[in-house]
């Protein structure tokens, strides 16, 4: 996939996409009332990269204007009109070690390319199952783990409210549970440049 740095570091695009990114509209994961056409495209974003802990899938409420690939540099340094292509901005929510991550892509139709990476500092509520966490309820089995710096981690009752306990939720460890929770969250040092640790501010 192609890195489109140069539309998120000139001021002139960077404003556009960061309200792209104020104004964006997030599905669940299984892309479930999203347009087909991101949703597609996100879906195979994840399946490329292996995703796993996605908590959401986004899309921009209208499409972006930008200029045509080739001619950036001279619509930024001289006055004539450019020419302008439609595309939308789309993102992918994660999990991760130390908190979420957000990637924003830019969907051209033809393709989609990577252009800007937020990284929120959060941690995971103790005794709250990854799968409550993302806000996947229904996947939930009703058991978390205990922190995994622990010499003996151990499942305990997880204490969201959605009702993952109840007995009509089959509540109780599946074959596979324990393995996939704590895998899922392995520490990830090369997720990519993190830009900042708060959501950007509208220069």
């Amino acid at each position: 996939m192609t890195e489109y740095r140069g539309y998120s570091e000139p001021g002139a695009f960077r404003i556009n996409i960061t309200a792209a990114i104020r104004s964006m509209t997030w599905y669940p994961p299984s892309g479930v009332g999203m347009p087909m056409s991101p949703r597609l495209g996100l879906q195979e974003i994840c399946r490329q990269r292996e995703l796993k802990m996605v908590a959401g899938l986004g899309v921009s409420s209208t499409p972006l204007e930008y200029p045509e690939d080739p001619h950036i540099p001279a619509y930024l340094d001289q006055s004539h009109d450019p020419i302008w292509a439609t595309y939308s901005l789309i993102a992918i929510k994660q999990l991760i070690h130390r908190g979420w991550l957000t990637s924003y892509f830019l969907d051209r139709g033809v393709e989609i390319g990577g252009v800007a990476l937020d990284f929120v500092r959060e941690a995971r509520p103790e005794r709250l199952s990854v799968m409550c966490a993302l806000n996947r309820h229904e996947e939930c089995t009703g058991l978390a783990w205990t922190r995994r710096w622990l010499l003996v981690p151990q499942r305990t009752p997880c204490v969201c409210v959605c009702g993952c306990r109840s007995p009509r939720r089959g509540g109780g460890e599946r074959p596979g549970d324990a393995a996939e929770e704590v895998e899922d969250l392995k520490p990830n040092d090369e997720v990519g440049a993190i830009t900042h640790e708060e959501p950007p501010n509208e220069e």
